[in-house]
């Protein structure tokens, strides 16, 4: 158990290093929504290399979260840091049209369009469930500190619905009651 703990320490300072903690991301820093990621993982009882990559998640910059933390030539460091699925997992958050994750993670031969090299790439089931749940833990981490519209959160309902048996179920019922949570802020907001 002290050797994991000391191997997080490791990854957190290497972030650091990476300046994730100096890197804004809606309202906190970029390391404190990554940790959150990787925490909201582990409580769903995910694999190890999938709460790594949950913990890298947008050092490469998103499609979405601009701020490259690390450029993908140094993606050997970051590799030798979480493993290689973690990293590869890690990447393909990163440079992958994320609005796909939902649908292709119920699918038997999932792909996903690489926005930077402008192909697409096939990815296996097994990762490609891990990639929605990621991006589960992504959206609950960070909706209480961001806005959407009453569209945009029945559009995400809708997607985290029909991928369902591709997500834990923890990660399903986190999902489903951070959106009720945040539509009932909304409707508060509109009354007042």
């Amino acid at each position: 158990m002290k050797h994991e703990r000391s191997s997080e320490l490791d990854l957190v300072t290497l972030l650091s290093k990476l300046h994730v903690d100096k890197s804004p991301h809606t309202g906190r820093s970029l390391l404190d929504h990554l940790r959150g990621t990787q925490e909201l993982l582990e409580a769903w009882e995910n694999p190890r290399a999938v709460c790594l990559a949950g913990l890298f998640h947008s050092v490469y910059a998103t499609q979405s979260y601009k701020h490259q933390s690390v450029t993908y030539s140094r993606r050997e460091l970051i590799r030798r840091a979480i493993g290689t699925r973690a990293e590869r997992l890690a990447y393909l958050f990163c440079v992958a049209e994320r609005s796909k994750f939902f649908d292709q993670s119920i699918k038997s031969r999932p792909r996903l369009y690489n926005r930077i090299s402008g192909r697409t790439v096939p990815v296996a089931p097994k990762s490609m469930r891990a990639l929605a749940e990621i991006e589960v833990a992504n959206y609950v981490e960070f909706l209480p500190r961001t806005t959407m519209s009453k569209f945009e959160l029945q559009e995400f309902c809708a997607k985290i619905r029909s991928a369902k048996g591709a997500l834990t179920s923890g990660a399903y019922r986190a999902a489903l009651q951070s959106l009720r949570s945040k539509s009932k802020a909304l409707r508060l907001e509109a009354a007042s």
